[in-house]
């Protein structure tokens, strides 16, 4: 690991490019589920890494991926700050050049490279071949390699590596290349049997043409492996991992105590910053000179004042209040709820801190006991295994929960099931599968179940209109017997999650997530979730409308669900301080301080009347 303790910490740290002198390293430190991309700077005194600061060109917007070129002169990065003349919000490759003093200003490196939509992580061959991921228009994947040739100090138009390093089913959102262009390594999505994960992978050049990516076995493990750099003596490989608790095998229950005080630990599951010998990968050492001619970044390039870029900017102000502060909702990461029909019981999930790894999960429960809140503990039936989203049916004999558990004596499998347990006295019996129709080899998550015990939820089965819809499983005499889409209306091109129906059936709340009319993580390129609501009117679901922005943030909202006597509408929101841009100063120290605070971003449960979130129904 790389600087542990000082670099790489309990925060998200990736990136690690560190200067030709050995001395100076700069790394990102991010604040997960908010987007906040900060670059941060390190300097090695007497054989140590010093106390981290932000970088003076970074802090405000969401700076990413700091890359140095092969002699050290020039830091690339991206970045989704306001450009002259841009008129749309993404990602671009921007460069900043060292200078006598230090460091100038960032200049963004305009077209060819940079397009209208994102570009992510660039890196430069000696000759100043300029090698980066983007999702523009002829890609193969969803996110492809192209590099951009340097003749007479004007970058060409960019080239796509091709089937052999794109394709159909992959997003590589990271690239770097060996300064003479001999092979290049590889950060991707899609290749692994973790399509939620990216590892890392290595393509070698063989003339004009590039050998299908191989996997690097030595770095790869069931967490998310990323960030490539090379250390300056060429002879290692700088790299990102999430590997940690989460990954950790467990022959007994997790409990609350441990979800909570592994979080704060160095191997969380977010990102550390490790190093190991190329020679290890089976790759040669690589040589970090450069005769590229640089084309000279002008002042036309130039950063424009820090103003806000535009976007879908909140009407209202977030008046949702915390929920169980301090005790449900705390510094941890809580999502979703559910009562029992006395209101005495509330059940919801914990999980750790990560980026894309799956976290450790866990349904835990609070009981109220005189006027207060009990601390939470780990359900019965869960602990084991990767479960959330817990539902109560109206009499509260059911407990329908998601969980990718193993059925039977067959291995756990990365899709989603949905599983339920019954009521048994002041426990619950033992989980089961509920099965087919409802249960798949696709996506089934986040289950909401009427008074008729039918069960709405969540799935990515075929034949469906975006990447998840909404859907009802019909409860007969014998069961579940049938499965149909909740509705035409309701159901998008984007995303629907997270249902809520309440126990007659006339109203529906669900997530949202790609909508026109989503508040988009204040312009970033990062869709967000929303909460909409349905009525049951004229036996169809009305068009789903938005709910304000007092309870839809620029982060993300999710699980929606009201209290028993529709007094209240509970829900999940990752609004936090960081939001971007970052207008006031801010420091490495603060941003540790922060992380650790309520609102640090990783989501907390939230409530507002239902008649200010403007469903103030009768029963």
């Amino acid at each position: 690991m790389v600087g542990e303790g000082v670099v790489s910490t309990s925060l998200d740290e990736f990136g690690g490019a560190i200067t030709p002198d050995g001395n100076t390293i700069f790394f990102n430190v991010s604040v997960p589920r908010s987007y906040l991309y900060v670059i941060c700077v390190s300097h090695r005194v007497n054989g140590r890494w010093t106390e981290p600061g932000i970088a003076p060109f970074s802090g405000h917007y969401r700076d990413s991926d700091p890359v140095l070129s092969p002699d050290g002169n020039r830091l690339y990065f991206v970045s989704d700050r306001p450009a002259p003349g841009k008129t749309t919000h993404d990602f671009d490759v921007w460069a900043v050049d060292k200078t006598a003093s230090g460091w100038g200003e960032p200049r963004n490196l305009g077209a060819p490279v940079n397009s209208s939509v994102n570009e992510y992580f660039a890196s430069e061959a000696s000759d100043g071949t300029l090698y980066f991921a983007s999702a523009r228009k002829g890609s193969l994947g969803g996110i492809d390699i192209y590099r951009s040739r340097l003749v007479d100090g004007r970058y060409q138009k960019p080239e796509n590596l091709g089937p052999a390093v794109n394709g159909e089913n992959f997003s590589t959102i990271e690239v770097l290349i060996a300064p003479d262009q001999s092979f290049l390594i590889l950060g991707a999505f899609g290749r692994s049997a973790d399509p939620a994960n990216s590892d890392l992978f290595v393509s070698e050049r063989r003339g004009d043409a590039w050998t299908a990516p191989r996997a690097l076995e030595k770095i790869n493990t069931a967490a998310r492996e990323y960030s490539p750099r090379f250390t300056p003596d060429g002879r290692s490989l700088i790299f990102a991992s999430e590997r940690g608790f989460p990954t950790e095998a467990r022959e007994r229950p997790v409990t609350y105590d441990e979800i909570v005080s592994r979080s704060s630990t160095i191997a969380n599951g977010l990102g550390n910053i490790y190093e190991i010998p190329l020679a290890e990968l089976g790759l040669s050492d690589v040589h970090l000179t450069s005769t590229a001619k640089r084309p000279v970044l002008t002042d036309a390039a130039a950063s424009p004042p820090e103003t806000s870029p535009a976007a879908s900017t909140p009407k209202g102000r977030f008046a949702a209040e915390v929920f169980g502060e301090g005790v449900i909702s705390t510094p941890a990461l809580e999502s979703g709820g559910a009562f029992t029909p006395d209101g005495r019981e509330f059940y919801f999930t914990v999980r750790s801190p990560t980026t894309t790894t799956r976290p450790v999960a866990a349904i835990c429960v609070s009981r109220l006991r005189a006027g207060k809140w009990s601390k939470p503990e780990v359900a019965s039936f869960s602990g084991r295994y990767f479960d959330y989203a817990p539902a109560i049916s109206p009499d509260g004999k059911w407990l329908v929960f998601t969980s990718i558990r193993p059925i039977g004596a067959s291995p756990a499998r990365n899709d989603t099931d949905l599983w339920i347990v019954e009521r048994r006295g002041s426990g619950w019996g033992e989980p089961r599968n509920l099965g087919a129709p409802i249960d798949t080899t696709s996506e089934e998550q986040s289950a909401s179940i009427s008074a008729a015990g039918d069960i709405y939820f969540s799935s990515d089965r075929p034949g469906g209109k975006g990447s998840l819809d909404l859907y009802r499983a019909v409860r007969g005499a014998n069961g579940w017997t049938s499965v149909e889409p909740v509705g035409f209306a309701v159901n998008s091109e984007a995303t629907e999650t997270h249902p809520f129906v309440t126990p007659e059936a006339d109203l529906l709340l669900f997530v949202s997530v790609g909508r026109p009319a989503d508040a988009i993580a204040g312009g970033a390129p990062y869709p967000r979730g929303d909460l909409y609501v349905s009525t049951w009117k004229d036996n169809t679901w009305t068009a789903p409308q938005r709910l304000p922005d007092t309870i839809n943030t620029p982060a993300s909202e999710t699980y929606p669900f009201l209290s028993r006597d529709r007094k209240w509408l509970y829900f999940t929101s990752e609004t936090s301080w960081a939001t971007v841009p970052v207008t006031e100063p801010l420091t490495y120290r603060e941003l540790t301080r922060r992380s650790g605070t309520l609102l640090n971003g990783g989501g907390n449960i939230h409530r507002i009347s239902a008649k200010a979130a403007g469903l103030d129904l009768p029963k």
